[in-house]
Formats: structure tokens, sequence, C-alpha cells
């Protein structure tokens, strides 16, 4: 048995009654998160375009665009869907290995879109989409922990490992036998993508590695459950995933502990925004306790981060341009933009937020400057001093959202829901509130229905 068969198998023997109570705790809560960004994601930019082009193809109305409610191919609804998850950066992220250490990741975005879509369609229950959830995001953790994969490298692993989960889950969903779920996996070997330009650029084209791969992970399964075939060890074959995106990767560790630890994102966002932005962006948070700063009043204002943060974060800012990417991508802009308002939140991107005169003052008075006494890429601070003496600072141990170092709670888990439902504008409190309901009992749904009646308006 090769390295797929066995994954393969455990996929297939592997079931909802199988997984312990904190691993189906933490799926139910990224999947909520998940439908929350995805419907504030309504109102970014690119969206409109991509939702124009593929509600004019139209086809078989066989699953739903979140928030918009368009009915669509289950595999062009999935693209939109995650299309709108990646958008400002507001998606769940960062796997865990065994080890502890953290990789960057973004596997729910990928994962949910293709498995809610296949699932509305084929009237899955809510056990079964979290089991396939689990299972689809432990692999692709485990392909991105053993593949060496690094942001500034060719290959973004929102289009490749991210796409592997993705094809896992809807290929457990729709309980492919062991040759037809070999068979997706090698079709999506060839139909994944993507490069990291996208992103050192700021293109609107970050976020369509993921929603193509989501897409592709519906039309991989479907494939193969209709008989197509592909190669015989898609993941450590000579000419495999690892050969073509793995860089220098190592697989020594990739069944560890299969079927006994699950791995997946582990992250929560508390803020929109690089993941790598959110420690300046909480060391101004925790120093002001969310109370909005006048840039006329500012005398100093340093975010101190560690040593081997990337120098992206300092990297100027380009006052005047309203692009999305590059504030969701910028150290700058998400730290003076949360000291100016309060919060980092959606509306922080849209362009009067982005060329207000006051965040070109805050931009002109920070900095953000190394400090090697602080041993660790999560730990930050900050200090903001007034004309009048007062001083605002902050020491950040380890940066919020991770859910074995510094957790948002539930409530919060919930309140970010709320308001990025709200910030869309297309459902109302009641509708909201019920969503939120039900995908916190998913487990208990014969079907997604009622889930995408009442975030759809």
């Amino acid at each position: 048995m090769n390295t797929t068969e066995a994954f393969v198998n455990h996929f297939i023997n592997t079931n909802y009654d199988a997984l312990d109570e904190e691993t189906i705790r933490r799926a139910k809560l990224r999947l909520l998160d998940s439908f929350g960004v995805a419907v504030a994601g309504a109102r970014s930019i690119g969206v409109d375009a991509i939702r124009n082009v593929l509600v004019r193809i139209g086809g078989a109305k066989e699953a739903t665009v979140l928030g918009f409610g368009d009915k669509l191919p289950a595999a062009h609804a999935a693209m939109l869907n995650a299309l709108m998850m990646r958008s400002f950066d507001f998606d769940t992220v960062m796997n865990v290995a065994l080890d502890g250490e953290v990789f960057p990741s973004h596997l729910g975005a990928c994962s949910v879109p293709a498995l809610v879509a296949a699932g509305e369609f084929h009237n899955k229950s809510g056990k079964e989409i979290l089991a396939a959830q689990v299972l689809g995001d432990d692999f692709g953790a485990r392909l991105t922990v053993c593949s060496g994969y690094a942001p500034t490298g060719l290959f973004d692993n929102t289009g490749t490992s991210s796409g592997m989960a993705a094809a896992a889950a809807v290929s457990k969903l729709y309980d492919l036998d062991a040759a037809q779920f070999l068979n997706a996996l090698g079709l999506m070997v060839n139909m994944i993508s993507g490069s990291t330009m996208n992103v050192m650029q700021a293109c609107m084209t970050f976020k369509f590695p993921m929603a193509n791969a989501a897409r592709n992970a519906v039309f991989a399964a479907d494939f193969a459950r209709n008989g197509y075939t592909a190669m015989k060890d898609p993941i450590t074959d000579p000419k495999g995933y690892f050969a073509m995106f793995g860089g220098d990767h190592h697989t020594e560790h990739l069944l560890t502990k299969l079927g006994e630890v699950y791995l997946g994102d582990a992250v929560i966002k508390p803020w929109p925004g690089c993941r790598e932005t959110h420690m300046g962006v909480h060391a101004v948070l925790e120093a002001t306790g969310g109370i909005p700063i006048d840039p006329d009043e500012v005398e100093s204002f340093v975010v101190y981060l560690d040593e081997e943060t990337p120098s992206f974060l300092n990297a100027d800012f380009t006052f005047g341009d309203t692009n999305q990417v590059q504030g969701a991508f910028s150290g700058r802009f998400t730290a003076a933009s949360a000291a100016l308002n309060g919060y980092l939140r959606p509306e922080s991107y849209l362009p009067d937020a982005m060329t207000a005169p006051k965040l070109s003052k805050m931009l002109d008075i920070m900095r953000i400057e190394t400090d090697g006494s602080l041993g660790s890429l999560w730990h930050s601070r900050a200090r903001i001093e007034l004309k009048d003496g007062t001083i605002y600072e902050s020491d950040v141990d380890y940066t919020l959202g991770d859910f074995d170092r510094s957790p948002l709670d539930d409530e919060r888990v919930l309140e970010k829901f709320y308001r990025n439902v709200a910030y869309a504008g297309l459902v109302d409190c009641k509708q909201a509130e019920r969503a939120a309901e039900l995908l916190l009992n998913v487990e208990e749904l014969d079907s997604l229905d009622e889930i995408f009646d009442n975030l759809t308006a």
C-alpha cells in the first residue's frame, strides 16, 4: 500500500462517530466563521466581475451562492463562495504540525465552499459535512507541513494543498470507493496551481488560486465518480504532488498519528488582513483599549515586532491607493487604521476609509521597529505618546486568534459572524441569528438548506 492508498483507506473508513469532541467543536467554529466571512466578501472587490460571468453562463441550479442567493452548478457556486471567503483575507488560517510548529495555510476557505456546494446538491447531512471537512483539512494540513512551503516561494498553497484538502473532502462526501477516491486525488493534482506573485504585487487575483481550487475539487470528485482515471500515486510519486509543488519537502511524518490527531486551520482571525499583520494590530488595540486616536494629538507612535517579522509589514504603503489587497498585506496600513478608528474591520478597506486624510497623518507618524528581545514572531509591543503626555502601551505575548495559545472565545467568534453578515447588508438580524444557531448545531441537521435560506437575500 503506497502513501496515497493509506490516506484513501483512512478517508473511507473514518466517519463522524470516530471524531473526538474537541475536533468537532473546532470544525463547527471554523464552519461558522467561514460562512460569515463569505457573506461579508459579497461586498469585496472582484466578486461582481466573477459573479456576473458565472450567472451569465448559468447552468443547472445545484447550489447556492451565499449572500446573493444565486443558484449555480455546484462547481461554480463553490468557486464564487471561495472567492468571497478569501476576500478581506479574513478566513481561518495557520495549521499546526504535530510538534507544535505553525505553518501558513488557508484550508477552510477552499474545503468549506467546495463541501457545502457539493453537500447542498446531494442533500448531505451536517454530520457528513463535518466528517468530510475534518478529514480533508487534516490531509491538506499534512501536505502543507511536509511540503516545505514558504510564502515567498513560487506556488501559493491556497491553491495547492488547500485544493487537495477540498478534493479529499468532496470525495469523502460523495462516498467514492477506493479506486474512485485515488483517481479524484490524481485528477486534482492536475488542476491545482497559483502564484505567490499575486500577493507580492497586491493583485486582485490573490483570491483566485483558492476559488479555482474549490471549483476544481468538485470537478475532480465528479469526474472520478464517472469513471475518469488518473495516476496511481498522486502524492509521493516521483512526478506527483510533492515533486511538483513540495519544494524542499519531506514525507517521513506524513502519516504519523493519522486518525489519532486531526490537523487543520488553527486560527480564527480577529481582524481582516494577513495573519502576520495581526501582531501590530493586536498591540495597538491592546494599548488603546479600542479608543480611536486622533493623529493631530500624537507625539510618537511605535509598534515593536520580532526580528523574524517579514519585511513587508514595514514596507511603504501607497496612500491614496484604494487597492484592498495592498491594505490587507500592509502592516503599516492595518496598524495605523486600527489606531485611528479603534478597530480593523472589512469597512476599514472601503475607499473612503483608505483615503481618509487623518489616516495619511497617522501613517506619517507611526514607525515599525524590530526588537530582538521579543523572542517570538507572535510577541509584539506598541507605544503611543500623545502631545499632552498621555502614554498608551502594551506588551502582547501571543497574537489573538490561535485555538490553543490565545483563542477567541465563542462569544467573540459569534460577534465576528454577526458583524460580517451585517456588513454585507443582505440579510436581517433574525436571519443571521437563526443561521448561527443552525451552524453551531450543524451535526443535528439532515441538510444545509435552512442555513442557505437564512444567509441569502
